[in-house]
């Protein structure tokens, strides 16, 4: 499920690069916003290792 979103949301880039970075320049536009998608997809194991490693330690301590 997970996937979807980035399925969608690359299937998406000519349309969102018009909205969300208006440039004169089309090229310019588009790789804003796979720049945008490259950092949700670079942030999301980094996110899920932060929560990993909080809960691990709040696990820790609530052992002892």
């Amino acid at each position: 499920m997970e996937w979807y979103d980035f399925a969608i949301c690359g299937y998406m880039v000519p349309i969102l690069s018009v909205l969300f970075f208006p440039s004169d320049d089309r090229l310019t536009s588009i790789i804003a916003t796979f720049s945008a998608f490259a950092a949700g997809y670079f942030a999301r194991p980094l996110g899920g290792l932060f929560c990993l490693v909080k809960s691990g330690a709040a696990m820790l301590v609530s052992k002892h």
